[in-house]
Parts: structure tokens; C-alpha cells; sequence
């Protein structure tokens, strides 16, 4: 940064001098005039008239007399012998006169225009070598710009593009002698940060992906214990109502074991999304999923039309599991389940007769991890009904809610 400019400050400095010189060069005094050897050849040439060649001339002075036929009478230096010639010349003309008679005209070459012609010359050699220093110095501060900084910043670029590509295996070489000299170490070091954060997170994510391949061996095992035993209670029981219950817990049973499925097949692909796989029912079976999904039998009402619906089985029972659970929670009364047709949809209308939701928190308890402000003090992550509208739209569905009396959701489930 310093030699740059340092090599700025001495350009500036050259151009003002050099503008100063060009200026003091064009505004110093013109020479003078010979006016006085001009009024003496004049004054020598009447005198001597008609031999004007026997006059004492001025020493050094250079003039012609022409007499009035055109023929030169005198000449002394460069002969001028018209009007036109004195022109180009620069010469300063008089006329003789005698007895009140012109007899014959002087052109007086004057000094002056030679010295001033010498002078417009050293003005153009001035002001040419100024601009010559100039564009040198100028070349020479461009040439170190690019060096210094226009390189550099281009290796910056493309370490940067690079490091954005996910290479972060070269390293950037360090040059102190250019401006981003300490920039490049710093880049540099960001490199290598980047490259143990992204192995740092390649080791976490090995660890996530055997942490729940192992939870989900843990989990699958008493699941399998607790779907057999139930499987076994049912067989022997003879009373109606306990073999209704034990067919719930099989039927949950068979869920968690799905979702664990779905939590392997994730782990394993790594994919962002589940796999949706709608079917054609008759809405007569929603009454048996809505009755797994309300293992504290709040559900009293459930009118639903008839009709065929199209939907995937295990993710509808997500959402009415999500649904029922968030009611049960908040709430803890009788529900209604009432069916209606909206266009396309055969829509379902899930209410209790808890307090709700305030009316500013209507659309943002859909979000992810939002919770009401009446769920101050109760365990939960606020994705349930997250999870349950990001469900429907995957099924071609949709999902709503309104507060107020009570909390109703609205679930839009396909028509076939």
C-alpha cells in the first residue's frame, strides 16, 4: 500500500512541476521590439535618399528598400521585395518619403519574430516532455497497480469461487509484498476453518445416522414385544370391548412400526421428503382411523358423508393422531367430527370446546415450532400441526383452523 502510494504522491509531483514549468515558460515577457533600429534604418535610408546604400545603418540590422518600380535598391540579410513576402517574413514595413514624395518602401526584418518563433518552440519542448514523463510515470503506476492489486484480488476471486465450489484442499499462496498480502492469510485461514467445521459435521452426521439406526433397532424391539402380547391377549379375551382395545394397540403398534420404516429410509437416503402413496378409499374408513386416533375416546360425534376419497392411510393417521393429541392437550373435551363437501374436497371439521387460540395467533401456529401462548407450561415442540398441514398438501389436500367459540381444523381431504 505504501509503494503505491508513494509512486501516486511522486506522479502528482512531476505533473505540477512540469505544469509549472509549461506555465512559466507561457506566461514570461515577450522580447521586446526593435523599435528603434527600425526608426533609425527608416530615418538613415530619407537621408541618404536617393543613394541609400551610402547610409550607416545600425549594426546588425537586416532590411530591404524597394523603390517604387519594384527594383531593390538596398538589401541587407534575407531580400524581401513585396508585400506578401514581408508577411511571411514577419517583416515591419515603412515607407520612404522625400519632399513629401514616396519614393520607395523599407521592410525591416525585426528580431522579434525569430526570437518569439525560438521561444513557441521551447514551450512545445516543455510541454511535450511533461506529457511524455507523465504517460511514463502513469504506465509505470498502472503497471504496479495491476501487480500489486489487480493480480492478487483476481487469485482472491477465483480462491474464492473455489472455496464456494467446496474445494478446500489448496491453499492459497501468501505474497506480504502485495496490499492483500495479510488478506490472503486471513483467507487462507478461513479455508482451513472451513475444512475442520465440514469435518467436524461429516463426523456429527455419521454419529446422528448411527444414533438412530440404534434407537430404531431400541425401539423396534419392544414394539414387537408389545404388538405380540397384544396379539395374544386378543386371541384369548372373550370380552368385545377389550379386544376393540387390543386391537387399537396392534394397529398403533403397526404405525410406530411404519414410522420407523420411514425414519430408516431417511436416515439411509437422506431424503427431505416422505414417500406419499395415496389409494382410493370409501370414507367409511375414517371412522376407524379416527377412533385409533383417539385412545381417550373423546371423539362423541362423527357424521361423515358417504363418498370415495383418495389419501394415503398411514400419513392420514399422522394427521388425525396430531390433531386428536393437540386437542386432548389444549383442550381436554368432547370432540365433534363432522364431514361436509368443499368443491374438491370432502372437508373435515375437528372441533373441541377449549379456549382456542387468540386471533392474531390463527395463522402462525401453522408454522414450525410456534406454539399459542396458552401452551405456557406444557411439554411440546410446536410441530404437530406443522406437520400435519405439511402432510395434507403432499396428499393433494388442505389443512386450516379457526378459534373461536372452541377450536375447529378443517381437513380437505381429495375427492376420488
Amino acid at each position: 500500500m505504501r509503494r503505491l502510494l508513494a509512486s501516486l504522491l511522486g506522479a502528482l509531483v512531476v505533473a505540477g512541476a512540469a505544469l509549472a514549468l509549461v506555465w512559466w515558460q507561457a506566461t514570461r515577457p515577450a522580447p521586446p521590439a526593435d523599435i528603434v533600429g527600425f526608426n533609425d534604418t527608416v530615418r538613415t535610408a530619407t537621408e541618404t535618399w536617393p543613394n541609400p546604400g551610402s547610409g550607416a545603418y545600425p549594426a546588425g540590422a537586416q532590411f530591404t528598400i524597394v523603390d517604387r518600380g519594384g527594383r531593390v535598391v538596398v538589401a541587407r540579410g534575407p531580400v524581401v521585395a513585396d508585400p506578401l513576402a514581408a508577411v511571411s517574413a514577419r517583416a515591419a514595413a515603412a515607407p520612404i518619403v522625400v519632399g513629401g514624395t514616396e519614393v520607395a518602401t523599407l521592410y525591416y526584418l525585426d528580431p522579434y519574430a525569430a526570437q518569439l518563433a525560438d521561444r513557441q518552440r521551447e514551450s512545445a519542448v516543455v510541454a511535450t516532455a511533461a506529457v511524455g514523463v507523465l504517460l511514463l510515470l502513469v504506465g509505470g503506476w498502472a503497471v504496479l497497480t495491476y501487480v500489486q492489486v489487480v493480480r492478487p484480488f483476481g487469485r482472491l476471486r477465483r480462491f474464492a469461487v473455489e472455496v464456494a465450489a467446496g474445494d478446500l484442499d489448496a491453499p492459497l499462496a501468501m505474497d506480504r509484498r502485495n496490499l492483500f498480502g495479510a488478506w490472503t492469510e486471513s483467507f487462507d485461514l478461513m479455508r482451513v476453518e472451513l475444512a475442520a467445521a465440514r469435518r467436524r459435521e461429516a463426523a456429527a452426521h455419521a454419529a446422528r445416522r448411527a444414533l438412530i439406526a440404534q434407537l430404531g433397532h431400541d425401539i423396534r424391539t419392544p414394539v414387537a414385544a408389545i404388538s405380540a402380547s397384544a396379539e395374544v391377549l386378543a386371541l384369548e379375551s372373550s370380552d368385545a370391548k377389550a379386544r376393540e382395545r387390543l386391537g387399537v394397540i396392534l394397529a398403533k403398534s403397526a404405525q410406530i412400526q411404519e414410522l420407523m420404516n420411514d425414519l430408516e429410509a431417511t436416515n439411509l437416503a437422506e431424503i427431505d421428503a416422505l414417500t406419499i402413496t395415496p389409494v382410493e378409499t370409501s370414507t367409511q374408513e375414517l371412522a376407524a382411523l379416527l377412533a385409533r386416533a383417539d385412545p381417550g375416546s373423546l371423539i362423541e360425534v362423527v357424521d361423515i358423508p358417504d363418498a370415495l376419497v383418495r389419501y394415503d392411510p398411514l400419513r392420514l393417521q399422522q394427521v388425525f393422531d396430531n390433531v386428536v393429541a393437540n386437542s386432548a392437550k389444549y383442550a381436554g373435551t368432547p370432540i365433534e367430527v363432522r364431514g361436509a363437501f368443499d368443491g374438491p374436497f370432502l372437508t373435515l371439521a375437528v372441533t373441541d370446546s377449549g379456549p382456542g387460540v387468540l386471533p392474531e395467533e390463527v395463522e402462525s401456529v401453522m408454522a414450525r415450532g410456534i406454539r399459542g401462548a396458552n401452551a405456557a407450561g406444557m411439554p411440546g415442540s410446536g410441530l404437530g400441526l406443522f406437520i400435519a398441514a405439511q402432510l395434507m398438501e403432499r396428499m393433494g389436500g388442505t389443512l386450516a383452523i379457526a378459534s373461536g367459540p372452541g377450536f375447529t381444523v378443517r381437513i380437505g381431504i381429495p375427492l376420488a
